[in-house]
């Protein structure tokens, strides 16, 4: 694709420069440019992707510092129209919202935004690391996978 063209970024079909709409997909035509630098129009939800999901205060400032370095998100709520979870994790509630980008930088921006949570939460960080060693992250009793709560002190962890 060169500056003469432009692509649909649903189905990836070529236009001419001029053309500004999918014929196919009716949805708002990229620019070479615009693809290479992770645009999209924010108005085509299915070009878009989750990359996180969690409450919605952590997340704007997540999000802040991917558009920062350049990516351009959006936060809605992490439910689809269906009732269906969004994200990767899944067990979304109505409270929790997702940070959403063009699926062509997805991969990028979810390493970013995973070191940036890292950073300004260094505690989710370290719950993380003790669930995935089988410990719960409040007392430290060893835990069962399988379990929702900790036998011990009671916290939820979680199905």
């Amino acid at each position: 694709m060169d500056d003469s063209t432009k692509q649909c970024p649903e189905c990836g079909a070529e236009y001419y420069a001029h053309i500004e709409e999918c014929g196919n997909c009716h949805v708002k035509l990229l620019s070479s440019k615009d693809i290479a630098e992770g645009r999209i129009d924010v108005n085509s939800l299915s070009a878009l992707t989750c990359i996180m999901e969690g409450p919605i205060d952590r997340l704007k400032e997540i999000a802040h510092g991917l558009d920062t370095a350049g990516f351009e998100t959006r936060i809605l709520n992490a439910k689809s129209d269906d009732g269906a979870d969004c994200c990767d994790s899944g067990g979304c509630g109505s409270d929790t919202f997702g940070i959403y980008l063009s699926q062509g930088v997805a991969e990028k921006a979810r390493l970013i935004a995973r070191d940036l949570q890292n950073r300004m939460y260094p505690e989710i960080a370290e719950m993380e690391e003790q669930i995935s060693k089988g410990n719960c992250p409040a007392c430290g009793h060893n835990i069962e996978f399988a379990l929702a709560e900790c036998p011990d002190c009671g916290l939820y962890i979680g199905a």
